[in-house]
């Protein structure tokens, strides 16, 4: 393009017409490097109007008729496209669009068949340049009860596995990553996904397998690794692994509730104690004891080294043992 610019320069052009792409204006998962050169081309377009010279950027969207850029894409990319709010052009559509371009006084234009239902439907954000254009309802997590959702229908889902036998919450757990991988690759038949194969031989790269992460991390609420499919190639690993997490961060409530009850009922008898000097010294001693043994084994290492956590409440006053107590008390 700059080279073009520079052997026109001296020329009396009447149109100086860039073809850029809709994903330097909206954006595209996996596109940056071709988004940031598109983007260019819409920048430099201004840049010659600035200086006094005819140019215009049009930012086409998806034809429909394929091309050397489009030809590799398979009918999954499409569909996948088509989600993200995209809708392919026919030729005859696409030429008209040139055509009227070429009669408006502007920059840039995008030429481009947008799908706003597509957009209203899905659960990721609105491009930021449509949310003025687009209006949704709140957001809504896929229809299936199975899919979860984030916030409250993550914490949902939590306690509706958590209350599932093994067995159950392990086939719970594999139809919502089976649904949530058919609807990454553009299917819409779970039955599509077979539990055993690899993703990668399902069609997965290294674009759709970040977006099913990213779709299982929002539904389940856990940090997922972005190595997650490379880590657990097939979808019945997939959901053992997330049995495994879920079930890992919820504490045991029969075991864990009586004992914070009955440390709700100490605390408020500390006012009293905390007035009789040797009364607390004497309870300060007996529970260093039960915090010693609660962090048996588990010591914090810092950077020079680490302190052991019961070494840390031996030498602690007094008045920072009621203050830990106080913080731990007062979260739980």
């Amino acid at each position: 393009v700059l080279n073009l610019h520079e052997l026109t320069a001296g020329l009396d052009l009447s149109a100086f017409v860039l073809f850029s792409s809709l994903s330097g204006t909206l954006g595209g998962p996996g596109q940056a490097n071709y988004a940031a050169a598109n983007a260019f081309l819409d920048a430099f377009a201004y840049r010659r109007r600035a200086e006094g010279l005819p140019a215009q950027s049009l930012a086409w969207g998806l034809w429909e008729e394929r091309s050397g850029m489009t030809g590799k894409l398979d009918e999954a990319n499409r569909r996948r496209i088509a989600r993200d709010g995209v809708a392919p052009m026919a030729s005859e559509e696409a030429l008209a669009l040139f055509d009227a371009s070429c009669g408006i006084d502007a920059a840039t234009l995008v030429p481009a068949r947008l799908d706003a239902s597509a957009w209203r439907a899905q659960e990721g954000p609105i491009p930021a340049l449509l949310r003025g254009i687009i209006r949704t309802t709140a957001r809504r997590g896929p229809a299936r009860a199975s899919a979860g959702g984030s916030g409250a229908g993550s914490a949902e889902l939590r306690r509706r596995i958590g209350s599932l036998d093994p067995a159950a919450r392990q086939q719970a757990l594999l139809e919502l990553v089976t649904e949530h991988a058919a609807m990454a690759l553009g299917h819409d038949n779970p039955r599509m996904i077979a539990p055993d194969r690899g993703f990668l031989d399902l069609g997965f790269d290294s674009l759709t397998a970040v977006g099913l992460r990213n779709q299982l991390g929002t539904v389940t609420g856990l940090r997922l690794p972005a190595t997650l499919l490379f880590d657990y190639t097939t979808s019945r690993a997939l959901a053992g692994y997330l049995a495994e997490e879920l079930v890992a961060e919820e504490p045991d409530a029969s075991v864990v509730l009586p004992v914070l009850s009955e440390l709700e009922k100490l605390e408020s008898s500390f006012a009293e104690v905390v007035a009789d000097e040797a009364a607390r010294t004497r309870l300060t001693a007996r529970l260093q004891q039960v915090l010693a043994k609660l962090t048996a084994g588990q010591q914090t290492q810092s950077t020079n080294g680490g302190v052991a956590a019961a070494d840390k409440f031996e030498s602690a006053t007094d008045d920072e043992i009621f203050d830990f107590l106080d913080e731990e008390l007062g979260t739980s």
